[in-house]
C-alpha cells in the first residue's frame, strides 16, 4: 500500500512545510525550548555541524534555530528573538540558514 500524503500539506510552501517539520521535533525533544540572541560571523558554523533556521509563514510563530552535530547524531532546538536584525546584519548567511532548514527537513 502506497503513503498517504495530506492534500493540503501539498499546498504549503517547502519553507513553511520546513517549519512545521522543525516545530514538531523541537517540541517533542524540547518541550521548554531556550529563546536565544543569536550572534553570527562570517560563517557561524564549525566542521561537524548543520545550522538551520526555520520561519513560519503564519504571522506570530516563533522563529526556530537547529543546530545539528555529526559526530553526536545530535540537534538543539531553540527559539530565534533577534531574526529581523540577523536579517539586515547577515541576509546572505539567514538565507544559507533557511535553506538548511529546508533541505534538513527533506533529509532529516
Amino acid at each position: 500500500m502506497g503513503e498517504i500524503v495530506s492534500i493540503n500539506q501539498k499546498r504549503k510552501s517547502p519553507q513553511q512545510r520546513a517549519y512545521e517539520w522543525a516545530r514538531r521535533e523541537m517540541n517533542m525533544m524540547f518541550p521548554e525550548p531556550d529563546c536565544a540572541i543569536l550572534l553570527l560571523g562570517d560563517r557561524a558554523e564549525q566542521y561537524g555541524t548543520h545550522i538551520s533556521f526555520f520561519e513560519s509563514e503564519r504571522h506570530g510563530d516563533p522563529a526556530i534555530y537547529r543546530i545539528f552535530w555529526y559526530s553526536h547524531n545530535a540537534a538543539k532546538y531553540g527559539i530565534i528573538s533577534n531574526l529581523a536584525e540577523l536579517k539586515k546584519t547577515h541576509p546572505e548567511l539567514v538565507e544559507l540558514y533557511f535553506k538548511n532548514g529546508i533541505y534538513a527537513s527533506e533529509h532529516g
